[in-house]
């Protein structure tokens, strides 16, 4: 089973940092990049089908909708760091439907992930990020994928990403892609555990929660702006998903500020 990150996915500024001794974790994918740097040891990162092997003074840099997991066999310290793809946008329109033929590439420059760790100013770390994905380039040859040997998993993440703002519907996505409905529906739900409107619905509230962050807009307009049919679907799916309420939420986003 591959889990599908919804918290990782459809943020806007999204950062995230881990540090880790022996990192092992079990397939997933979501839409943002992936930086993980070995420190001292070795391990292992299954990357869609491939393995690679990632020693000290080594990264890897894993592109959003690729399936991923980590493994530890004997000892590893690792740095760990996931962004969204709206911090580089022309990096992530340029390898859009693109893999690299290896993602691991030297790296000595830690001030980078110190950086990273404790910065506040967006520029900055958008510089970070910018240095990074240019160490990556440099390094590794990149290549178009194969529109027929896609991941099907990707295919139907991305078109959930474009469309989740309309009415879009599982016949619909296997209308346009050529597989039967009940084929789909039964892979998403082996792959994810989760229901094609359930996936929907994730991408929804996370970018309602990013409109609450962001703008002054009602939750009428939010739930519109976010493709929810009614105000009732939208308050339903957000407690459903976040465990509380919209205006719950959004009245913790204004005590944070304060």
């Amino acid at each position: 089973m591959i889990k599908f990150e919804a918290e990782r996915t459809n943020k806007e500024n999204y950062l995230y940092h881990q540090r880790d001794e022996n990192l092992c974790f079990d397939p997933h994918i979501h839409d943002s990049f992936e930086f993980v740097v070995c420190y001292e040891g070795e391990i292992e990162i299954a990357i869609d089908e491939n393995t690679y092997t990632l020693k000290a003074n080594q990264a890897a840099l894993i592109l959003p909708y690729q399936i991923h997991s980590y493994q530890t066999k004997n000892y590893s310290r690792t740095y760990l760091c996931v962004f969204s793809n709206n911090f580089l946008p022309d990096f992530y329109e340029y390898v859009k439907n693109k893999s690299a033929v290896s993602p691991v590439f030297s790296f000595d420059d830690y001030s980078l992930v110190n950086a990273l760790e404790g910065e506040n100013n967006i520029y900055i770390i958008k510089a970070c990020l910018y240095k990074i994905c240019g160490l990556f380039f440099l390094s590794c040859r990149i290549k178009k994928n194969e529109t027929k040997k896609r991941n099907l998993l990707c295919t139907i993440l991305e078109f959930i990403e474009r469309n989740f703002r309309e009415s879009i519907t599982l016949k619909e996505l296997a209308r346009q892609i050529g597989y039967s409905y009940n084929y789909l529906s039964n892979y998403i739900n082996k792959n994810l555990s989760a229901s094609f409107s359930t996936l929907v619905n994730d991408y929804r509230v996370n970018y309602a929660k990013y409109l609450m962050k962001s703008s002054d807009m009602n939750m009428t307009e939010i739930s519109n702006a976010c493709g929810f049919i009614t105000i009732r679907n939208f308050n339903r799916c957000f407690l459903q998903s976040q465990k509380m309420t919209p205006k719950q939420y959004k009245k913790s986003v204004v005590a944070s500020r304060s």
